[in-house]
């Protein structure tokens, strides 16, 4: 089964994760896994670079997780894991808005 939204925008994030909910079934488990890198030195980062890489890196997982989980919580139910990167704890050059998304999302998930 897929259900195709774009993870970065927030009612397309409302609307698919409650037409799975109604149709599939319960999310019992979410795993948010979307990513991309901007591999470029920082100081030529532009900020249209910098915002699309922490939009789907990290915005994402927080507009579905939060999604999933006001249905999972109303079960009483929630498992919601994040995939970050060995790069959250070890940056590489040319790969700052990566790496700090990341770190981002490993901060955002409770231990």
């Amino acid at each position: 089964m897929a259900s195709a939204f774009d993870v970065t925008d927030q009612d397309q994030v409302r609307a698919g994760i409650d037409a799975i909910e109604a149709n599939v079934g319960p999310i019992e488990i979410l795993v948010n896994n979307a990513c991309l890198q901007h591999r470029q030195p920082l100081l030529d980062v532009r900020l249209a670079d910098w915002n699309r890489v922490f939009t789907t890196d990290l915005t994402s997982a927080f507009l579905v997780g939060r999604e999933v989980a006001r249905h999972q919580l109303a079960r009483g139910s929630a498992k919601i894991i994040n995939i970050c990167s060995v790069q959250t704890d070890l940056a590489r050059p040319s790969n700052a808005p990566y790496t700090a998304a990341k770190g981002g999302l490993r901060n955002l998930t409770p231990p």
